[in-house]
């Protein structure tokens, strides 16, 4: 069984991150599900996590799969 760790966010985990959320996206716009806004606007926030999130004292927490 696979196990999952939450660590906390860092930029090494940016890109893939970002990759994964794109496929997630991609998935929903080949179901039908229409976004609204541009690429650049949905992905600012993940692009710039340490500035929206760490910054201002919040946490960002990504989950790793064994």
């Amino acid at each position: 069984m696979k196990s999952m760790q939450l660590v906390r966010y860092c930029p090494e985990y940016q890109e893939p991150m970002i990759a994964l959320h794109r496929s997630a996206k991609d998935d929903l716009v080949r179901r039908g599900v229409t976004i609204g806004i541009s690429e650049y606007e949905e992905e600012a926030d993940l692009r710039t996590i340490e500035q929206v999130y760490l910054q201002p004292g919040g946490e960002f927490l990504i989950g790793l799969l064994d």
